[in-house]
């Protein structure tokens, strides 16, 4: 141990105890007990969201981010346990102010003895391989979280986020029919939010051999009339469009995609791929762009 560690060690202390003491000393308020960890969820994902919108992230490093997101917070939702959603705080006695004090620098030296690492001082120690490198979660205990979370929203129907997120769940397991209920309930939940329409109208259209007909192509209206520039709602609408025949309608959308893209994005690439398809498609004589392949809307949720 060296004095250089102690040191730090009780500037730690000290400022741990200058945010658990004045809480304590307060006059009774009153806060929210059940603070869902699906707000940080949301804030998150939007800022995943803009980094792909800006090219930082790829489409498979935003996926990547967002399973790994999901399955943090599904692991401490399915955790939480339920609670009201008030309650009243009462100011702590004096008494157990003073104990505090100095039963968290005993507590914090105790748990230091029994389980901390002196060695982690040690450059060499360091260097050396450890027997307690994380593992990444099997499928299993992914699907396991999933199943909390489900349970979870069993006693909370009304959360929305919470649905929506257990949708996206579904859908990287490939379980369509229940990711398409649950976006069904998140819908419901939040009628005016695209990123759950449009994610909704993904899911039902993979469910229907990536047909965007019908319920699918209602759903991306609806998102397009909340935010004309959101865009994963034009590219299904341009792949909507380019599978009916109609290429026209479809260089409008996937033009008006393209203009809210990074230029050098990857999917900027795959929309000017499209764009290409569909300039041919309106050139050939109307009987031979018919027999002309649909395609999958760039962007498209895996």
């Amino acid at each position: 141990m060296t004095l250089a560690f102690w040191s730090i060690a009780a500037l730690l202390l000290a400022g741990a105890l200058l945010f658990v003491l004045p809480p304590l000393l307060r006059p009774p308020a009153r806060w929210p007990v059940d603070a869902s960890p699906l707000m940080a969820y949301r804030e998150q994902r939007a800022q995943f969201d803009a980094e792909l919108a800006r090219g930082v992230l790829t489409a498979p490093q935003h996926a990547q981010a967002l399973q790994e997101l999901q399955a943090r917070v599904i692991a401490e939702v399915g955790e939480m346990p339920a609670a009201p959603a008030l309650q009243p705080a009462r100011r702590a006695p004096l008494a157990s102010v003073l104990a505090v004090a100095l039963l968290l620098p005993a507590g914090a030296l105790a748990l230091y003895g029994l389980v901390g690492k002196p060695a982690a001082l040690d450059p060499v120690a360091q260097a050396r391989p450890s027997a307690d490198t994380p593992h990444t979660l099997s499928r299993e205990q992914m699907e396991d979280m999933v199943e909390r979370l489900a349970e979870k929203l069993q006693q909370s129907p009304g959360d929305a986020d919470g649905w929506h997120m257990l949708a996206r769940s579904y859908v990287a397991f490939g379980r369509l029919p229940e990711a398409a209920q649950a976006y069904d309930r998140a819908s419901k939940l939040s009628p005016r939010d695209p990123n759950v329409l449009a994610d909704y109208a993904d899911t039902l259209a993979m469910l229907n051999g990536r047909s965007l007909e019908g319920r699918p192509g209602e759903l991306v209206s609806a998102a397009l009339k909340l935010d004309p520039a959101h865009p994963k709602a034009l590219s299904l609408a341009g792949t909507a469009a380019f599978n009916r025949g109609d290429f026209a309608a479809a260089l409008v959308t996937w033009r008006k995609l393209q203009a809210v893209l990074p230029p050098d994005s990857p999917q900027a690439r795959s929309v000017a791929n499209s764009i290409a398809q569909a300039q041919a498609a309106a050139a050939q004589p109307p009987s031979d762009a018919k027999r002309m392949p649909g395609r999958q809307a760039p962007g498209a949720a895996q």
